[in-house]
């Protein structure tokens, strides 16, 4: 893939910038070399017409501050942050490995395959909330793969403290920030993310990983939106008959949602 002609060779006579390996809806993210440390790192960079947006630029800075308080191994490390041209990056660790949702895309994994893959993505996400923390997209395409199999929660690129989180500091030009598919309803629904938030999520993306398919669809974001809101899904046990009861439990009581009538809260 070639080097966008907006993207420095350069950064900070320090780190090398190579090919794009990921583009955001704020921000890309470049193949790098530290040249001090001769190790391989991805180098994430802002979008030079959102640098331009103050409020853009203090969630940017904020997701470097934010990810550089876990020290969980299965949350992928920041190593340095800083500002180029008036740009500001963020230097993370490189994995060799691939996606959940790369993974996803071959076909649904099996109970034994997806079960050490919960559980890892479940401490780093234990350290986040007791960091004060909610990440607020997971999605499979924030999972990395290890080389050797293991898990690690990438982009911590709207996370926030459980204390400030809201609707409108999840906006950017208008849009809510997240995937629609794996927001929690209550999300969708105006209330701020709380860590049950992530933990739904996590259960949309156990769901799709086992089934291959995401258990809400719409044709629109809007759809979508209104189909979490909704609530209604094929359950896990009908898709894949034979799973084990656990499992399926599990994964069906992260993702289960009560609004009691009149009451403005969504209930776990």
């Amino acid at each position: 893939m070639d080097l966008p002609q907006s993207a420095p060779s350069l950064i900070a006579d320090r780190y090398e910038v190579g090919e794009l390996i990921g583009r955001g809806g704020m921000a890309d993210v470049h193949a790098g070399i530290d040249r001090r440390l001769d190790r391989p790192v991805a180098v994430k960079l802002l979008q030079a017409h959102m640098a331009a947006m103050a409020d853009v630029r203090t969630r940017f800075e904020a997701e470097a501050r934010s990810a550089a308080r876990l020290t969980s191994p299965h949350a992928v490390a920041v190593f340095d942050t800083g500002e180029h041209d008036g740009v500001p990056y963020i230097v993370m660790e490189r994995l060799p490995g691939r996606t959940l949702a790369d993974r996803i895309a071959e076909g649904p994994l099996g109970p034994d395959e997806i079960r050490p893959l919960a559980v890892e993505v479940l401490a780093a996400l234990a350290e986040a909330h007791g960091a004060g923390l909610v990440h607020r997209d997971i999605k499979p395409g924030n999972i990395l793969l290890t080389a050797d199999g293991h898990a690690k929660l990438a982009d911590f690129g709207i996370a926030k403290s459980v204390q400030e989180a809201s609707l409108a500091e999840l906006t950017v030009t208008g849009q809510v920030l997240g995937t629609p598919a794996y927001l929690a309803p209550e999300q969708l629904d105006g209330a701020a993310a709380t860590p049950r938030s992530d933990i739904y999520a996590l259960g949309v993306v156990l769901y799709e990983a086992l089934t291959g398919s995401k258990p809400f669809a719409g044709t629109t974001p809007m759809a979508m939106a209104r189909a979490v809101v909704a609530g209604d899904h094929r359950p896990l046990g009908e898709l894949r008959p034979g799973l084990d009861p656990a499992l399926v439990c599990t994964v069906e009581r992260a993702m289960a949602t009560d609004r009691p009538a009149g009451s403005d809260r969504w209930q776990r």
